[in-house]
């Protein structure tokens, strides 16, 4: 448009009377003007386009007008102006502008870049539990993050006040604030744990840290850090170290208590040793005595003579036990195992102690599920450990009862079950059963008596040859005590 405008210009000044000297300075101002115009507007194309339609309305419309006028060097290189200058000039005008135009979108491009990137680093900040803030060079506050004011209840302004060191901890701010300055003298980055106040007052321990952003040169352009709630952790490790030195302690107790029970195995052992010794000599000359060796003694006499005997005995068992205990508590025990007939040696006991079932008028069955029942045990201690289960079995019975013995091969396995219709016992003390020196009260308890080792002895052995006991037992029902052992 503004090409025409310039084109209708012309034709009317053309056929305008006035002086014909003037008249192409006239067209070449009109001429450049709109060729700027459109360059600077729309581009070199379409400033060439313009010119074009230039050339051809001289060549059209004034080349009769131009011909008339005589041909020296002025015409020539006013003419020279309109067919060649302008379109040159378009061409320079038209690639500036669109060199303007691209440099222009360039940097609106790269400024909504920026901006889109400055969002997402925002976004990024706020949605992060950390709370997170930049400083200036000189670490003044100019951003920080929404959690900071949620945590500390202030507002916007009295965050930026850059007040922060009223929040930390008293013991903690004189370190924090000479580390900061530290930090910001030399450049290096900033780490510190602290305790920064919540809006309840209470304070938590916080981990911070900041580094310095540097430019080309190498100065500070901004300090960007966050601090992070470490409170659960650090209450976590104190707890694990408190844990680990009560474990320590409590090892160093352990090792002491070991080297105590040591100890305790050893004078029991020695003990127990030295008095066998006499009480075996006391049994040997009360039995002669008995026996009348001695010459004939009264009936008051005997009496006497037969409850030591009793009694000696009972102390004989006592101090056994004491050192078949600190055996093998000590690690002694060896085993020498022997394949055998359980079924044999179980009724061998039984009929060792018919006599002791007829005393106390208990009836005694054995119930083996298989012909042959074959295990390999160490014979003498497995006897031992069932004479006292049998025995244990007799003595919590009252007279009258029953105690059944039952035996059965399992695949791999060898069961061997006592069970009884004695007092039985109370489900709270089960688990004390198998205990050194445990004695569970009841009924028949004082009239039995013992040194409260021989479950436990049995226990030792029956783990030594990869067994376990079990005891079901119900009050004033009965006791079940289940051995099972590898066949």
């Amino acid at each position: 448009m503004p090409t025409f405008i310039a084109i209708g210009a012309v034709a009317v000044l053309a056929y305008t009377k006035g002086q014909e000297s003037n008249l192409y300075s006239v067209v070449a101002v009109i001429y450049l003007v709109a060729v700027i115009h459109v360059a600077l507007h729309h581009g070199k194309r379409q400033a060439l386009i313009s010119v074009s339609f230039v050339l051809v309305y001289n060549f059209l419309s004034l080349l009769p007008f131009i011909t008339a006028l005589s041909f020296n060097d002025r015409n020539v290189r006013r003419i020279i102006l309109l067919t060649i200058v302008l379109p040159v000039l378009a061409v320079i005008v038209g690639q500036l502008k669109e060199r303007v135009d691209f440099l222009l979108e360039h940097e609106k491009e790269a400024r909504r870049k920026a901006e889109e990137s400055e969002e997402r680093l925002r976004f990024m900040a706020e949605s992060m539990p950390q709370k997170i803030f930049t400083t200036t060079p000189r670490g003044r506050l100019d951003y920080f993050n929404p959690q900071w004011m949620d945590y500390t209840g202030l507002t916007y302004r009295q965050t930026k006040s850059n007040k922060w060191p009223e929040l930390i901890h008293p013991d903690d701010v004189t370190e924090n604030i000479a580390k900061w300055e530290h930090s910001l003298k030399t450049g290096e980055p900033f780490s510190f744990e602290h305790r920064f106040k919540r809006h309840d007052g209470q304070y938590r321990w916080h981990l911070t840290r900041a580094r310095a952003m540097h430019d080309e040169n190498g100065r500070i352009k901004i300090w960007v850090g966050s601090s992070t709630d470490i409170d659960d952790i650090k209450s976590a490790l104190k707890r694990e170290h408190k844990l680990e030195k009560t474990t320590a302690r409590l090892t160093e107790q352990r090792e002491e208590l070991l080297e105590l029970n040591h100890a305790k195995d050893e004078f029991i052992s020695l003990a127990s040793h030295q008095l066998r010794t006499p009480a075996t000599g006391v049994k040997q000359y009360v039995g002669m005595v008995l026996e009348g060796y001695a010459g004939n003694i009264t009936s008051d006499q005997k009496a006497y003579l037969t409850s030591a005997y009793e009694s000696n005995e009972r102390q004989i068992t006592i101090i056994n036990d004491l050192l078949k205990v600190a055996k093998v508590d000590a690690g002694k025990i060896s085993l020498h195992k022997e394949k055998i007939d359980i079924s044999d040696l179980i009724k061998d006991i039984i009929q060792e102690q018919s006599s002791r079932f007829k005393d106390r008028q208990q009836t005694i069955l054995f119930t083996p599920k298989q012909s042959k029942i074959l295990a390999t045990v160490d014979i003498a201690n497995i006897r031992m450990v069932l004479e006292n289960i049998i025995d244990n079995a007799s003595k919590y019975t009252p007279s009258g009862k029953t105690i059944e013995v039952t035996a059965k091969k399992s695949r791999s396995k060898l069961i061997i079950a006592v069970r009884d219709e004695g007092v039985g016992i109370d489900q709270k003390n089960i688990g004390k059963i198998f205990q050194k020196f445990s004695r569970i009260d009841n009924p028949l308890s004082v009239e039995v008596g013992g040194s409260g080792l021989g479950l436990y002895w049995a226990k030792k052995i029956i783990d030594h040859h990869n067994g376990t006991i079990e005891i079901q037992s119900e009050i004033n029902k009965g006791s079940t005590f289940t051995i099972t052992l590898p066949s």
